[in-house]
């Protein structure tokens, strides 16, 4: 019983998660098929923007242990400081009903008291997503009750049926641009003809359509991350396209604004390519349109983007300027 749950939940983490540019001609076209003519029939759940956290215990030693890192950097749940509301209750559980086999949990966490990424959740307390679907009924009903009970902070888990997606949208058209996408994807030659000249259009659609159509299962209320397809055997993701979008134009902020400070200023003086980054930011953040603002967490603003634009160009502000500015005023 052991191996086969730690290698069964191995085998989930490890999975390679696939894209649509991954997929072949035949593949690409039967699972748009299957997408928009019989999507309740697919294995679909949520992807959430959050904090992944795993948590084990030792049958033998009578351990819990828990790590929010990648690799296996472990730590007692009682000496590690993260996520104890989630952890301890859990712990618990395992300690008063003497599991007697060893368990892998592998998951997110939704914090209301950490801005998560790009996705403006409305959460009243921390949110534990059970990825590798070995919490069932009852130990969710029991960690829950401790929570609530013993330590007073109430938590929420969520396993895998909770966050399967089902659609009651009108899929008509998807279907009218289905044909067409068909008919695109036939008459290319080459996997480079697919990715180059087709796939662009048919990622954008879809994650433009899963970016106004679904809401989170966390509060009926944020945006998608994106979705999580399994297809033929092998997990397949479709980004929401508007926090695709906000990811991409703050990835290279966020590292920018992780170098140290004298560097960053003197390299910013001397206008080389991050002096470049910089700016070409605050012009595509200022030109993002969402759905809805307040439903996602940019790095910055978009009026805080203009506004620095139009200083920088009325000579009001300097590049120094600006990058303190953002510094200060930026999602924490």
């Amino acid at each position: 019983m052991l191996k086969e749950i730690i290698l069964e939940v191995k085998q989930i983490n490890e999975k390679i998660t696939r894209q649509l540019k991954n997929l072949k001609k035949d593949e690409l076209i039967r699972f748009l098929d299957n997408f928009v003519n019989n999507f309740d029939s697919l294995d679909v759940t949520e992807k959430f923007a959050g904090q992944q956290l795993k948590m084990r215990w030792n049958a033998d030693h009578h351990t819990f242990e828990v790590s929010v890192k990648k690799g296996d950097f472990w730590r007692n749940a009682e000496n590690f400081n993260y996520y104890q509301e989630i952890t301890l209750p859990f712990r618990d559980y395992f300690v008063d009903n003497h599991i007697d086999v060893n368990y892998l949990i592998i998951g997110e966490v939704l914090s209301p008291k950490k801005i998560q990424d790009f996705i403006n959740y409305k959460l009243k307390n921390e949110v534990f997503i059970d990825f590798s679907d070995v919490v069932n009924d009852k130990m969710k009903k029991e960690v829950e009750k401790y929570s609530s009970k013993k330590y007073k902070k109430p938590i929420t888990i969520l396993t895998k049926k909770d966050i399967k997606v089902q659609m009651n949208k009108n899929f008509d058209k998807l279907k009218k641009e289905l044909n067409k996408w068909k008919e695109k994807i036939e008459q290319t030659k080459t996997l480079k003809e697919l990715r180059s000249l087709v796939l662009p259009e048919i990622e954008d659609y879809l994650g433009e359509f899963i970016a106004n159509e679904f809401k989170s299962k966390i509060d009926n209320y944020a945006p998608l991350e994106g979705l999580f397809i399994n297809f033929e055997g092998n997990s397949l993701k479709i980004p929401n396209k508007k926090f695709a979008d906000i990811q991409r134009l703050s990835v290279k902020m966020v590292n920018l604004f992780k170098m140290p400070v004298k560097k960053v200023k003197e390299r910013l003086k001397n206008k080389d390519n991050l002096y470049d980054d910089l700016i070409k930011f605050l012009k595509q953040n200022s030109e993002l349109k969402l759905p809805n603002e307040e439903q996602y967490n940019r790095f910055l603003s978009k009026e805080e983007s203009e506004m620095l634009l139009n200083n920088l160009k009325n000579g009001n502000m300097d590049i120094i300027q600006v990058y303190d500015y953002i510094k200060k005023h930026k999602r924490k």
